[in-house]
């Protein structure tokens, strides 16, 4: 491929960081063969949009050195118009817009001063004019064209200057958008596919409706652009703990959380048995760098409530001290909608404040799996979340409601972010205010059709849960 030079060259230059060479294509399937990616161009400009709105584009150390020591050789890179007829001007001489600090040192540079001429021969000029380059810098649109196509050289503490010689101008060939594309994408690409600090969407299982087993389902969360994934604990556990996180640490994603592998409603015999197993359950979660597990409390029971009360904060109690050894946390979920609470004879913990204070009944490691569908259905506020606050918020479900009655609700008419009524942008603000930074699982039962290839329900639900999240600026 055309970039195989490129490559090469920032390979030699010895940059610091590892590569991830990225061909951009028509399709519409992001794919890795052997550490080289084929990304969409419609996948790659929607993701790099996305980060650069989240301001997490990160340049590793000695890139910026490497950029310039490639420019100065290859003798292309010009600060003019990129794109298409309309698109606006990709100006890469930054005028010193503001970047994230995670970026790195911008190159510094100035005009090129041709004898008593200024860089484009049109009288001379004062002095250098320093100005500020970097691979990673903002569109700036309807600048000066004079101004624009001014050439510019990179100042460099390994340049070596003979005196008296005359500057080179080294930007004769004006750089296409294949060109800036390529570059920017190596630039990114690790970031792209790495989950950061603070709030990261995981893929949950009702996105692809069962059709992808691990590790291909971890695969695909990583392939699509996902910072986690939910994990398959019984899958994982048969490939043993080394073997999980090398996996995770090649796909560079996160495990967000595994389901409690104990059923604390099912029969004292079931619960006792299960219990001998959890252990070594919690550690290898731990192990694999995912403190958290989650399980499902009822919100009604044929069972009257003083009994089963005591029932669960028997049982989870001794869970929570089991898990604890390993310091792994517990989340419970609430369930909120009525059909579901009225479903038995007597009713059960469904609100969220109520789940909160049983939790910390059971133990100082248990607290809330966090449903924004039965967070609106329970009728909890920003204000709930508020009060629960980072320690005992486990784990985060994410999905919306389109407007009906709560006779109406069913628990599987769910549809995806943004497409309903649930106020997700202060959903996502409190959580903020509490310092959440774990896994946000979009599950939306029912959403997905059934005909639907995993790829696409994966991707929608990524898509949208992240443009809900923008708006709430997570």
């Amino acid at each position: 491929m055309a970039g195989d030079a490129v490559v090469e060259m920032l390979e030699e230059a010895g940059i610091g960081c590892e590569l991830a060479p990225v061909t951009i294509t028509s399709g519409d399937e992001v794919t890795e063969l052997d550490g080289w990616w084929k990304v969409p161009k419609r996948e790659l400009v929607t993701n790099l949009q996305v980060m650069l709105e989240q301001r997490k584009p990160r340049v590793a150390g000695g890139m910026a050195e490497a950029l310039a020591a490639w420019c100065l050789e290859r003798r292309r890179w010009r600060g003019q118009r990129v794109g298409s007829k309309g698109s606006g001007s990709w100006n890469l001489r930054n005028r010193r817009s503001p970047l994230p600090p995670e970026c790195g040192e911008p190159v510094r540079a100035h005009r090129v001063e041709n004898g008593t001429g200024g860089g484009l021969g049109r009288g001379p000029r004062a002095g250098p004019d320093p100005e500020t380059f970097h691979p990673n810098s903002r569109v700036n649109t309807g600048s000066n064209r004079r101004d624009s196509r001014a050439p510019f050289e990179p100042r460099s503490d390994t340049m070596t200057r003979t005196p008296g010689r005359r500057k080179m101008s080294f930007l004769k060939e004006s750089v296409n958008r294949r060109h800036f594309m390529k570059f920017a994408t190596l630039g990114t690409a690790p970031a792209l596919f790495g989950a950061k600090a603070g709030m990261y969407v995981s893929l949950n299982g009702t996105l692809t409706g069962g059709k992808r087993g691990w590790p291909e389902f971890a695969r695909l969360a990583a392939r699509l652009g996902y910072g986690g994934v939910d994990v398959n604990l019984g899958a994982a556990m048969k490939e043993g703990v080394d073997a999980t996180r090398a996996l995770l640490a090649e796909l560079k994603i996160k495990p967000s959380m595994v389901s409690l592998p104990v059923p604390v409603r099912g029969e004292e015999g079931a619960f006792k048995t299960a219990m001998q197993g959890l252990e070594e359950s919690a550690k290898f979660a731990a192990g694999i760098g995912c403190p958290r597990m989650t399980t499902v409390v009822p919100a009604a029971s044929g069972t009257p409530k003083a009994e089963l009360r005591k029932l669960f904060k028997d049982r989870l109690t001794a869970v929570g001290e089991v898990l604890q050894r390993s310091k792994v946390r517990l989340g419970l979920e609430f369930l909120g909608p009525l059909h579901i609470r009225t479903s038995q004879p007597h009713e059960f913990i469904w609100r969220m404040s109520d789940m909160l204070e049983f939790g910390k009944e059971c133990g100082p490691n248990i607290g809330l799996l966090l449903d924004s569908w039965h967070w609106y259905h329970a009728g909890a506020t920003a204000a709930d979340i508020l009060a629960a606050g980072k320690s005992r918020i486990v784990h985060v479900h994410v999905s919306d409601c389109v407007k009906q009655t709560p006779e109406q609700v069913r628990d599987n008419q769910r549809v995806m972010p943004g497409e309903g009524v649930i106020d997700l942008v202060a959903f996502f603000k409190a959580l903020k205010k509490t310092g959440y930074q774990d896994g946000v699982s979009p599950e939306v039962l029912g959403r997905i059709p059934k005909d639907m290839p995993p790829e696409d329900g994966a991707r929608l639900g990524l898509n949208t849960t992240l443009a809900v999240m923008r708006k709430a600026k997570v």
